[in-house]
C-alpha cells in the first residue's frame, strides 16, 4: 500500500472515530407524568444501572386570587435508560406561595444509594426557606427537611 493511500485511510479513520466519539446518543423531551405544564430541569444524575435520573420542577396547580398566588409545586424525577428511554417517574408535591418557588435548584447522586436535591420555597408567611430532599434509586422520597427563619434564603 502506498504511503499516500495509507495516510488517507488513517485520516479517514481518525475523522470517523472523532465523529463517533462525539456523537449525541439521544435527544429527548420529557413531560413529567404527562401533566402538560411548564417544567424546568436543573439536574441530571448518572444512575448506577447505566441510565440517568432527570431532576425537574413544575407548578402543578395554580390558584390566583387578588392578593396571593398558590402553587402546588412538584419536584419530579424521571429515570431513563442510557439511550433516553423513559423507565419510571416519581414526584413530590410541595405547597408554595409563589410562582415556580420550590425549585429543585441542584442535585447530586449519593454513591449508588440514591439522590439528593435542594432548593428554596416561599412559605405561606412569605418566608423563603431551604428545602432538602433525599430520594432512593427508584425516586421514592426517603425524607424531606426544611431550614430557615425570616429572611432571604436560597440554594
Amino acid at each position: 500500500m502506498s504511503k499516500r493511500l495509507l495516510r488517507a485511510a488513517l485520516a479517514l479513520w481518525i475523522c470517523a472515530a472523532t465523529i463517533l466519539a462525539n456523537a449525541q446518543v439521544f435527544n429527548e423531551r420529557y413531560d413529567l407524568l404527562d401533566m402538560g405544564r411548564p417544567q424546568e430541569s436543573y439536574g441530571i444524575e448518572y444512575h448506577p444501572d447505566g441510565g440517568y435520573m432527570v431532576v425537574s420542577v413544575s407548578a402543578d396547580l395554580d390558584t390566583i386570587t387578588v392578593d396571593s398566588i398558590l402553587n402546588t409545586v412538584t419536584i419530579g424525577l424521571t429515570h431513563t435508560s442510557g439511550t433516553g428511554v423513559k423507565l419510571a417517574e416519581r414526584r413530590l408535591h410541595r405547597n408554595a406561595a409563589g410562582c415556580f418557588i420550590g425549585w429543585a435548584n441542584c442535585s447530586d447522586s449519593i454513591g449508588g444509594q440514591g439522590f439528593v436535591t435542594g432548593g428554596s420555597r416561599h412559605t405561606f408567611s412569605n418566608v423563603i426557606e431551604l428545602l432538602l430532599v433525599r430520594f432512593d434509586l427508584l425516586g421514592d422520597t426517603l425524607w424531606t427537611s426544611t431550614f430557615g427563619s425570616p429572611g432571604q434564603f436560597w440554594i
